[in-house]
């Protein structure tokens, strides 16, 4: 016979512990209006003693809301070295543009023997922050996805999740507790530079206003990325898959967010409605979902606020309330469903979406046989051949598993990446008609304005496409090998009669060959500026042989990291830290 259960504590319970809170604020309030009855040693007294309690009330509500998970994983990650390293690596990189800084300005200025004014060495300072703020931004948006995103999906690769799940811990806690630990991380790396940015003050003052609402809007992002990834970490099934998700996600909303503001406040477009007597524009509908964009709200705060004065921290305000939502709905919807999605990739079946529970009224086990045989008609592949690991690359593994949401997401952006043809179409030909009078839609003029738009499409959005493709591919090799390692298969390929070679060559080919989608969309672009004058049909060849060359370079990016690397997290950051390195830095 087992030892009896030992009682749980009075404030470990739900309802004991909302008392106690509840009851502490009230005495807290009536102590507030009490005060003046008393003498000040008895005030601060009071107060103390009240605080005290508050402290402790707080303490055991932090625990139950990370509990025990936090506590193992800042243990587990801070016990790493690379770490450490991480750390010093970003101070000493700090250091040196900080050296670099000041060389170029003391360059520029050529002040040679003559004294240096205070004015000079403030404007110095300035921009050292500006720079420094800079790549700050850049580390976190490298960094928070590919940190956060595995914590669940790392669980989930070694099968250690299930056992977590038949703990006695609650989902919050599981999640919370991850979330925390990864975010602790991140924020502790980027406080290593701060001594770096302290010796700044030694060369004059920085705008305080500047400083408090860059490092604000900095944690708000780092935040709102961590919230993405640890939704598409419940998600995902791998974690290149939950990392590639985040991305995506946040790509897309700063694309779509801006295209959508400058649609609706372009001078053809604008429109404004009378509601309750209070006048409302489409720019009053476009910047609630815009002001969460930095590369909106940056430069238009610093631009309105060397113009006319206008107080910083309103901008800071609207893009706090919106990062703030965003963070809400992705950490609730993660907590709710991380239990329920995470025994369906498991062991298959679950509960049903709300949208598939309401469109089908036939119950789950009835529907299974249905959408089984309809799963293997529609899923006929062709024969293996002799190449089994280009096969299982590109019909069986292909592209980047990220579920349905994703795939609407990517339809959208594909969609939304053709809609600048269209307008630049309407501009030169159609609106430009309407208005002058510079001879009809054929006439030759019109379609070289045509044809200088496009160029200028294809510059910009084929660079942004080709982009994307490419570092999809680099996070595709960089689960190549880990991927068959974290599922106990890459033993299985080894002793196969296939060389290593053999191996890796097919791994590559399903790199380049599983984004098979990805390059109709990088050539439908390119064929819509030529088809337009935009491009000469020279070019389109040159684009032809040396984009296959780039996509095979990423792609052994990703495989050399993969095979160099322990898991697929590592494997991952470090494909997409050396892609960008190899994309110019």
């Amino acid at each position: 016979m087992g030892s009896p259960e030992s009682a749980t504590p009075a404030l470990e319970r739900k309802w004991p512990f909302r008392a106690a809170l509840f009851g502490w604020l009230a005495i807290g309030v009536g102590v507030w209006f009490a005060a003046d009855w008393l003498s000040r040693p008895g005030q601060v007294l009071l107060g103390g003693l009240w605080l005290v309690g508050l402290g402790l009330l707080l303490r055991q509500f932090i625990q139950s809301l990370f509990g025990p998970v936090l506590a193992y994983d800042v243990l587990r990650v801070g016990r790493r070295r690379r770490q450490i390293w991480f750390r010093v690596a970003y101070a000493v990189v700090l250091a040196l543009l900080f050296t670099w800084v000041y060389m170029v300005w003391r360059a520029v200025g050529a002040y040679g023997y003559r004294g240096v004014r205070m004015q000079d060495m403030a404007r110095m300072a300035e921009a050292y922050f500006q720079v420094y703020m800079v790549v700050q931004f850049i580390m976190v948006c490298l960094l928070t996805p590919a940190s956060v995103a595995g914590a669940i999906t790392d669980e989930k690769e070694r099968r250690t999740l299930e056992f977590l799940l038949a703990t006695d811990l609650r989902d919050r806690e599981i999640l919370f507790g991850k979330l925390a630990s990864r975010v602790g991380s991140l924020l502790l790396f980027l406080l290593a530079g701060l001594p770096i940015l302290g010796m700044v003050q030694f060369f004059g003052g920085i705008d305080p206003d500047l400083v408090i609402a860059g490092f604000a809007a900095t944690f708000l992002t780092v935040l709102t990325l961590a919230a993405i990834a640890i939704a598409a970490s419940v998600l995902s099934r791998r974690t290149r898959d939950a990392i590639a998700l985040t991305y995506l996600l946040a790509v897309a909303y700063c694309i779509l967010s801006g295209i959508f503001y400058i649609v609706s406040t372009a001078p053809p477009l604008q429109w404004d409605v009378l509601v309750f007597g209070y006048l409302v524009t489409s720019e009053d509908i476009s910047y609630p979902l815009v002001c969460g964009n930095p590369f909106y709200m940056v430069p238009t705060v610093l631009e309105r606020r060397a113009a006319s004065g206008v107080d910083l921290f309103t901008g800071l305000l609207h893009y706090s309330l919106f990062h703030i939502v965003v963070i809400a709905l992705f950490v609730a919807w993660a907590g709710m469903r991380l239990r329920s999605i995470a025994l369906r990739q498991r062991f298959g079946g679950g509960d049903r979406s709300l949208l598939r529970r309401l469109v089908s009224r036939k119950p789950a086990d009835a529907e299974r046989p249905a959408r089984a045989r309809r799963r293997a008609r529609d899923t006929r592949r062709p024969e293996m051949g002799d190449s089994p690991v280009v096969w299982k690359e590109v019909f069986v593994d292909s592209g980047l598993r990220m579920g349905v949401f994703s795939r609407f997401v990517v339809i959208v952006l594909v969609i939304v990446s053709f809609a600048p043809a269209g307008i630049i179409f309407w501009v030169t030909i159609l609106e430009d008609l309407r208005r002058s009078g510079r001879g009809p839609w054929w006439s030759a003029d019109r379609w070289s304005d045509l044809g200088e738009g496009m160029n200028r499409y294809l510059q910009v959005v084929g660079t942004i496409v080709s982009t994307l493709v490419f570092l999809a591919i680099a996070i595709r090799g960089a689960g190549g090998i880990t991927g068959e390692r974290d599922r106990h298969t890459l033993d299985v390929l080894l002793t196969s009669p296939m060389s290593v070679a053999r191996i890796l060559w097919g791994k590559w080919w399903g790199c380049l060959l599983g984004m098979r989608w990805a390059w109709v969309w990088v050539f439908a672009v390119w064929v819509l500026a030529l088809a337009a004058g935009g491009v000469h049909p020279v070019m389109l060849a040159a684009m032809v042989l040396s984009v296959p060359i780039y996509a095979s370079g990423f792609a052994w990016i990703g495989l050399y990291c993969s095979l160099t690397q322990k898991t697929s997290l590592r494997a991952t950051m470090a494909a997409i830290v050396l892609s960008v390195l190899a994309g110019g830095g």
